[in-house]
């Protein structure tokens, strides 16, 4: 939503129609796709007001829009794909930290006058 925001102003496109279409179309290129019509459903018991009452043919419609405004680009970068490696790589310092330390404890365990 914020890539067509960027290049529309919410005033052209409703964000209640906006959001489920952005949806459908994410699900349509992870290739998961949901059905239009149960978008539709769910939008219809979201809002109870006649206004807000979108069908089938306004996703569809509201696509075109969607992918026009976005220049037909849907490769979008996630912005915590960086972060993954970093907090494995903690995981694992973390892991290593513990295990280095219940050795050591062990180790002075060993050393001292009690085990004697």
């Amino acid at each position: 939503m914020r890539h067509v925001y960027t290049r529309k102003s919410m005033a052209e496109y409703d964000p209640r129609l906006l959001a489920p279409t952005c949806l459908y179309l994410a699900s349509k290129a992870e290739e998961s796709t949901v059905q239009a019509r149960l978008l539709v459903f769910y939008i219809k018991k979201l809002y109870a007001d006649e206004k807000y009452r979108y069908e089938i043919k306004d996703i569809l419609q509201m696509e075109m829009k969607i992918l026009e405004a976005l220049n037909y680009y849907l490769v979008v970068y996630h912005p915590f794909r960086s972060l993954s490696p970093q907090v494995s790589d903690k995981i694992m310092v973390d892991h290593f930290l513990h295990r280095f330390l219940q050795d050591a404890g062990l180790n002075d365990l060993n050393m001292t006058q009690l085990t004697w």
